[in-house]
């Protein structure tokens, strides 16, 4: 049985208990007057009572439904963060592969530097003194001198003659050579100079039989 039928009735029953005690004389029952006011009171505070307990009940269930809704939230935030801790520990690590290819590499192929010759010509010169780089020596019986590395610097003992940068075609170093200039050239006044100096310092004086130079054999024109 609701609350609601519960209020009927028992307002049924107070209209009925007004009736009856309203079946006399109303001028000769005035006390009736004060019964029925008592119990229009009765029944409009037992109506604010109700009232005041459904409102009550309302209260406590709409908190007892918000604590239930609370309690599946939070259940639901923790199942989400088992989950979330479940998918990181789940991880698989894949191992990491290496390269496995044979690396090819390229030899560094160190050539050994050539030993270069040439010939000193206005006719052979033997005993002209040459340096190049660390090798240093005097034109042999043929002429010729031996160098490794470039330029070659010729002179008679303290007297420098001239140098030649870069080995020629032929290999003959020519006095026009060391000058730097055409070999046909015969009227270039250092051409004269050095031809005059080695054919001067000839141990023999004879340019027939190429010029020989010697120590102490330098002369100076």
């Amino acid at each position: 049985m609701t609350r609601f039928k519960m209020k009927q009735i028992v307002y049924l029953i107070g209209m009925l208990l007004l009736l009856t005690a309203c079946g006399g004389d109303s001028k000769n029952n005035p006390p009736q007057e004060n019964n029925e006011t008592n119990l229009t009171n009765s029944e409009t505070a037992t109506h604010e009572n109700s009232s005041t307990q459904e409102e009550s009940d309302e209260n406590v269930s709409t908190q007892t439904e918000t604590t239930e809704t609370n309690t599946t939230i939070e259940t639901n935030t923790t199942s989400i963060i088992e989950s979330n801790t479940t998918t990181t520990q789940g991880i698989v690590t894949l191992p990491t592969t290496t390269n496995t290819r044979p690396v090819t590499t390229t030899p560094i192929v160190v050539t050994p530097p050539v030993l270069k010759e040439g010939r000193v010509i206005d006719t052979l010169v033997i005993g002209l003194h040459y340096k190049c780089g660390n090798r240093e020596g005097v034109t042999d019986a043929e002429g010729k001198f031996y160098c490794y590395d470039f330029p070659v610097l010729f002179s008679m003992e303290n007297l420098i003659i001239g140098s030649r940068a870069t080995p020629t075609a032929d290999g003959d170093v020519y006095i026009q050579d060391i000058v730097g200039v055409a070999r046909d050239n015969f009227t270039d006044k250092k051409v004269i100079r050095i031809a005059k100096l080695l054919q001067t310092s000839d141990n023999d004086g004879n340019l027939d039989n190429n010029i020989s130079i010697s120590s102490g054999s330098i002369t100076l024109g």
